[in-house]
């Protein structure tokens, strides 16, 4: 009784749909980075049955597909975000695809635990996180997700802030 559904990890979408609601902005733009599932422990779906749209960055070729298929309004690119400009990069897809990544370091974490086996290798194309501020979002983005497994703090420290703002 007067809750909400959410659909994040930890409510973080209810939390940052209370940021919006607050500045009266109820269907921001995103950037979802490591969006994984088009629906589960996703931090933008929240905003998407909202009415909202964004770009969806998922390297795994199997999810990015799930998500082209189940949200429509969003662009999803089949990439890796990276620090700095590289062609291509080995991502390591474990077995619960939620752990993917592609920090060979953390893979291996993974493995150590018991539980995960690196599945598969692959290579894929990367982009900078600002050259895909540049090309889709030239004023700058509502809300940025980030969720890649080890990579999370390389991306934040290569975002060119002064360029481009997100709200949240």
């Amino acid at each position: 009784r007067g809750g909400q559904v959410s659909y994040a990890q930890c409510g973080e979408d209810l939390i940052v749909d209370f940021i919006f609601r607050s500045m009266k902005k109820p269907t921001p733009t995103y950037l979802d980075i490591g969006a994984n599932h088009p629906t589960q422990i996703n931090n933008t779906y929240h905003f998407y049955l909202k009415g909202s749209q964004g770009v969806c960055v998922e390297p795994d070729p199997f999810l990015s597909e799930n998500i082209r298929r189940k949200r429509k309004r969003d662009l999803v690119l089949n990439i890796g975000i990276a620090a700095d400009e590289n062609a291509n990069a080995n991502f390591y897809i474990m077995t619960a695809r939620t752990l993917s990544t592609f920090s060979e370091a953390e893979a291996e974490r993974y493995v150590s635990y018991g539980n995960q086996k690196i599945e598969q290798v692959i290579q894929i194309p990367c982009q900078t996180v600002n050259a895909v501020m540049k090309q889709h979002f030239p004023n700058s983005v509502d809300y940025v997700s980030i969720d890649v497994e080890g990579k999370d703090l390389e991306i934040l420290q290569s975002f060119d802030f002064a360029t481009y703002r997100p709200t949240v």
